[in-house]
């Protein structure tokens, strides 16, 4: 099957209802009720795919088919960009098991593969042919997360009986960190040598090249069932029962989104590479669509004709989202720290 395939000509692709694209710059996340788009940008939340996708697990991107896999109890689905979807693989790919917490337990490893580890093995998936194979058998059982390092090629399996260093070229693996790890809900890769661990007890950035780790946030962050690597910084979008943070490296923090967004168990970044292009003086025009002025002015609606034909030589399509923001240089604090307020006190339910 060519790499242009998404889902199998022989599947039924089904047809989504509602009609509404899934926008580059965006973040996809699977609930209970549907597939949502958050654009963190305007703080928008809209469905997208109707349907019942709260048992989804794991979701990984496929950037040269530019299509969304996405794993559950009944198998893997191909998410396309109009809405559409089907089923990719039958199986089961993730456990239901109330008592075996395992989301993000599916890394995108690159050239349309990826890696899941399951309670029993671990398969390496190929995205565009519809094959796996198996890797390694062992009790996976109680892994809890599983991060994907492109710097090095490994992925690092973190839960109850410590994190496992795995070659995802043979399913080899050895212990970096020994020790329970169970604590731990979800993890994001930030740099080449560390990654960033959130569970009940705090945040905690483990160095992948000797093991050690750093307690650099308090409170309870249990419950966090997401962790992305946000492409606008280089710290981390993890989501949560009280709302949607973003997270720095160094532990500083702050609450971008409120809302329940605990029962939202994967989602996936959708990145378009931001390109710069002509502007009018004093705007710039970046993709995904974000147009922001870099004065403040009274008018905005005076520099739409000259914004309109920025967009024009850019090229951008008309289902990018276009948006004119400007800027009233007004960016406050939380508290003198300069961290929100920890989840756990945030709000109380």
């Amino acid at each position: 099957m060519g790499n242009t395939a998404c889902c199998a000509d022989s599947r039924p692709k089904i047809q989504n209802v509602l009609a509404q694209p899934i926008l580059p710059g965006s973040i996809v996340a699977f609930g209970a009720r549907g597939i949502y788009r958050v654009d963190l940008q305007n703080g928008s939340v809209k469905k997208v795919v109707g349907g019942a996708w709260g048992s989804i697990r794991s979701s990984v991107r496929d950037p040269d088919q530019d299509k969304l896999f996405a794993f559950g109890p009944i198998g893997v689905y191909c998410v396309a960009k109009d809405g559409t979807y089907a089923k990719h693989h039958s199986g089961t790919w993730a456990s239901m098991d109330q008592n075996l917490n395992r989301q993000q337990t599916a890394c995108y490893i690159g050239n349309g593969k990826a890696v899941y580890i399951g309670t029993g093995a671990i398969y390496s998936m190929n995205l565009r042919d519809q094959t796996y194979e198996e890797l390694a058998t062992d009790n996976w059982a109680g892994v809890k997360a599983a991060v994907y390092d492109p710097h090095g090629g490994y992925t690092y399996a973190i839960g109850n009986m410590g994190v496992y260093k795995v070659n995802t070229s043979n399913g080899t693996h050895e212990t970096i960190s020994s020790g329970s790890w169970g604590f731990v809900d979800t993890a994001v890769l930030v740099d080449k040598e560390s990654i960033l661990c959130f569970g009940a007890t705090g945040v905690y950035r483990l160095n992948l090249r000797d093991g050690s780790d750093k307690k650099v946030a308090s409170g309870a962050w249990e419950g966090m069932q997401i962790g992305l690597k946000d492409p606008e910084s280089d710290g981390v979008i993890v989501f949560g029962n009280l709302g949607i943070y973003r997270v720095n490296p160094d532990g500083t923090y702050k609450k971008l989104l409120g809302g329940h967004w605990g029962t939202c168990q994967a989602a996936i970044y959708d990145p378009t590479p931001r390109r710069k292009v002509a502007a009018p003086d004093g705007f710039q025009v970046a993709e995904p669509a974000l147009i922001r002025r870099r004065t403040t002015i009274k008018d905005a609606s005076s520099h739409r004709a000259s914004i309109a034909a920025a967009i024009a030589a850019a090229g951008l399509s008309d289902d990018q989202l276009m948006q004119v923001s400007v800027d009233d240089e007004k960016e406050t604090a939380i508290n003198d720290t300069g961290k929100d307020a920890a989840p756990d006190a945030v709000e109380t339910k």
